[in-house]
């Protein structure tokens, strides 16, 4: 009985990986509506968004963000750094990863020449311009 409801688990836990890898990864919100449903910006990095830009032709799909000890950390979609450079990252740090078109999507419709990885009270979220990108997974433990 136990080993039948822990295969059923893995194979759940499997199924619902590959259903999330499947599919676009983040949802653009206007900014006001971002500011609303996800609270005030409580510390932001920003990066020149053709540098941004730049950087996901080296990623295929899916980039990563998170803002480790105040600096803006970026990783492909097999957790290698792009940016800063040279630094070590353990595999068990928490990244946001989304969809490589979703932020190029955000990046088309800011139209700014600056974008800002924000940490608010429960998530981070990638803004440019007028619109901000949420919804963005957890790698670990779902990771592209």
């Amino acid at each position: 009985m136990k080993k039948a409801l822990l295969s059923c688990t893995v194979l759940f836990a499997l199924v619902l990986a590959q259903t999330v890898l499947a599919q676009s990864v983040g949802k653009i919100y206007s900014k006001t509506t971002a500011d609303s449903l996800f609270g005030n910006v409580i510390n932001s990095v920003e990066i020149n968004s053709n540098k941004l830009q730049s950087l996901t032709s080296n990623t295929s799909n899916y980039i990563m963000f998170n803002i480790v000890q105040g600096n803006l950390v970026v990783l492909n979609n097999n957790r290698n750094v792009l940016y800063p450079g040279a630094m070590t990252i353990s595999s068990s740090t928490v990244f946001k990863f989304c969809s490589v078109s979703v932020l190029l999507d955000l990046m088309r419709e800011g139209g700014n020449a600056s974008t800002y990885i924000e940490i608010r009270q429960n998530v981070l979220t990638v803004t440019n311009g007028d619109f901000t990108l949420e919804e963005m997974e957890n790698c670990p433990p779902f990771c592209p």
